[in-house]
Formats: structure tokens, C-alpha cells, sequence
């Protein structure tokens, strides 16, 4: 049954898989304007069927739709991005798919966070979108219609948010309880407001990534979404070891540049052998001709400190080493890159329901 599964397509699937995804953005927010009569606990309570109202839309250059709802649910059309992808036959195509729809909702993710935090001077929690997170759609007008029911994860589109039945959420817009209106008052207030400017500054940094084929950027902004997450969660192994991951490709683009300006054919050869040339001394000897300062190459000693002690000896990993190493690679991305990320990390004690 097993090899079945994984070798012909899933009859629930057909023989393509829409292309219209989306995922609630975490934490929780409100898109672009308050519920029109939320007034904080001091008037009405919220109306339900004003969560729907598109309040974001846009074609990107990419060619890459997305619309906002009022109560944080981002949904995209992969159509013009994923197209070449789209044919499912097998589990592992549909998981490559979603993989890559992932992917691109947690760079998108990360980039909002540092928009508030560049606009804002706030910093907003990093939480990864995981495969489990998407929410399918049939069609990208009238969202409300437009949701897969027949996929297993819709009915977390309200629970997650508001402590609805999967009946409450077949029927909304119609019958639902009072105490789920005084429930999404209170969360109303704890809401951020997430404004059109801090949207488009996000989706114009993703769409320059996809349009203009930097793909290596897009992903390198992607794993330090999930690296922020971890450090964010606590898991600073994980943090760090993903963090640096990012550097070392970044370093090694550098030292390929470096390479490539000498001046024989037998010493780029010398330069570019990895055996002799590690990592730590590529970055040392970029640092030394200035093309590293010397606060990021200390950063860069503590975290490879830091990874190395954990991968030989399975050490824990300080908060103080995952932290140089975020700080570190975003760095380097500015520098290398020439792309622009704020990424203050936000230290706290999680408590169970989070959600």
C-alpha cells in the first residue's frame, strides 16, 4: 500500500494541484485597517463577516498574485511562479510543490518582520510557516467559496484563531456563538496592525528576489527564517547551526571572487582548494584585507566556535553564540548581497497553546 501510495497520484488530488495557497500570517495581526467597529472593548463587538473583507491585492512582477484578508490570512497565486511544478504524479511531487510554496511564504514572512522592525523600531515574533500551515483554494475570487473543505487542514482556519467548530466555520457568517465575538473583541486589541506600506516594502523585496532570478538570495532569506524561529523557540542549536550554513555559503562566494582576480591559472586553482583553504581561513584572510570587518569576523569566530563544539561534542549552544551568528550572517548578506534585512530577536518563555 505504501509504494502504491507513493508512486500514482492521490485520487483526492486529480492531475493538478491548484495553484492558489495561502497561510495566516503568525503572530497575530490585523491586515492594513481594523475591523470597521472595533473599538477596543468600549463599543461594539467584532463583526465576524468583516474578517473576510479583501483588504490587500496585488500582481507582482514576478507575475505572482496575493491577496490580504482583514484578519491576517495572506493567500497567493503560485500560477505564473510554479507553474513548471504543478503536475503532481507522485507524494514527493506534491511535497516538492508545497515545499517551494513554503519557502516562499517564510522569506515573505521574515521580510515583513523586518519591515516593522526598519519602519517601526518593533520587532514582531518570527514563527515558520510549516507544510502543515497551508490552507488550499479552489480559486482566487470570492476567497470565502474558494476554500478546499475537502483538505484536511481547513478546518484549523478559525479554530487556530478563534474557537470555532468546524460547523461554526461551514456556516460563517451566519449563525455564530456571542462568546466568539467577545473572544476576537479581546484578541482584537492584541493584534498588530500590519499597514499597506509595511505589506508592499515586503512584497516588493520578494518580487526583486523572484523576478530578477536571485533565487540563492531567496533562499538564504528563507532558512534565516526558520534560524530565527529556532533561536526564537529556544533552539539555538539549530538557530546557530542554519545561521551558519548562510554564512559559509556567503563566505565561500566572497572567496570565489577573491579567487578570481588572481593573477595564474595554478593559484586560483591553490585558492579554490577547499582542503587547504577552510572556511575559517577564507574568513580570516578576507577579514585581514578588510573585506570582513573585524566585528563580524569575531562574531564569525564565536559562532564557528560555537557549531563546532556542538557537532563534535554535542555542547549546548548559548544564546549569546546563535545570536552573534544571526548577527553575523545578516551581516554578510548586506555586505555580499547587498540585501538589507533587520532581524532583532525577541527572547522570552513560551507557554503551551501559543498558537
Amino acid at each position: 500500500m505504501r509504494n502504491e501510495m507513493n508512486n500514482q497520484t492521490p485520487s483526492f488530488l486529480g492531475d493538478n494541484l491548484s495553484p492558489y495557497a495561502g497561510f495566516y500570517f503568525n503572530p497575530r495581526v490585523w491586515l492594513v485597517e481594523r475591523p470597521p467597529n472595533d473599538k477596543n472593548l468600549q463599543g461594539e463587538l467584532i463583526d465576524l463577516t468583516s474578517l473576510w473583507d479583501v483588504v490587500y491585492e496585488s500582481r507582482l512582477r514576478s507575475g505572482l498574485g496575493v491577496k490580504g484578508l482583514r484578519f491576517g490570512l495572506f493567500v497567493f497565486d503560485f500560477d505564473p511562479v510554479t507553474t513548471q511544478i504543478r503536475k503532481i504524479k507522485t507524494f514527493h511531487d506534491l511535497a516538492a510543490v508545497n515545499l517551494t510554496r513554503a519557502q516562499i511564504m517564510n522569506a515573505f514572512s521574515l521580510l515583513v518582520c523586518s519591515a516593522v522592525s526598519k519602519r517601526n523600531k518593533f520587532s514582531l515574533d518570527k514563527r515558520r510557516v510549516h507544510l502543515s500551515d497551508l490552507i488550499g483554494f479552489q480559486f482566487f475570487d470570492d476567497l470565502p467559496k474558494a476554500m478546499g473543505f475537502g483538505d484536511v487542514e481547513t478546518p484549523k482556519l478559525l479554530p487556530r484563531h478563534i474557537k470555532a467548530s468546524t460547523s461554526h466555520l461551514l456556516q460563517f457568517g451566519g449563525h455564530v456563538h456571542y462568546d466568539l465575538q467577545v473572544e476576537l473583541t479581546v484578541q482584537g486589541v492584541m493584534r498588530y496592525l500590519l499597514s499597506r506600506e509595511i505589506i508592499d516594502e515586503a512584497f516588493c523585496e520578494l518580487d526583486a528576489l523572484l523576478a530578477d532570478g536571485r533565487l540563492d538570495v531567496l533562499q538564504m532569506v528563507e532558512l534565516l527564517a526558520q534560524a530565527a524561529s529556532s533561536v526564537e523557540d529556544h533552539n539555538y542549536a539549530l538557530g546557530l547551526t542554519i545561521s551558519f550554513s548562510v554564512a559559509e555559503r556567503l563566505i565561500s562566494k566572497m572567496w570565489s571572487e577573491f579567487a578570481s582576480e588572481a593573477l595564474n591559472a595554478e593559484r586560483k586553482k591553490r585558492l579554490l582548494d577547499y582542503r587547504a583553504y577552510t572556511i575559517s581561513i577564507q574568513a580570516e584572510t578576507l577579514s585581514i584585507l578588510g573585506k570582513i570587518s573585524s566585528e563580524v569576523f569575531s562574531k564569525f569566530t564565536v559562532a564557528r566556535k560555537a557549531r563546532n563544539d556542538w557537532i563534535h561534542g554535542l555542547n549546548p549552544v548559548s544564546v549569546d553564540a546563535a545570536i552573534a551568528s544571526m548577527d553575523m550572517t545578516v551581516a554578510l548578506l548586506r555586505v555580499i548581497e547587498s540585501f538589507e534585512l533587520s532581524i532583532p530577536i525577541n527572547l522570552r518563555v513560551h507557554t503551551v497553546g501559543r498558537g
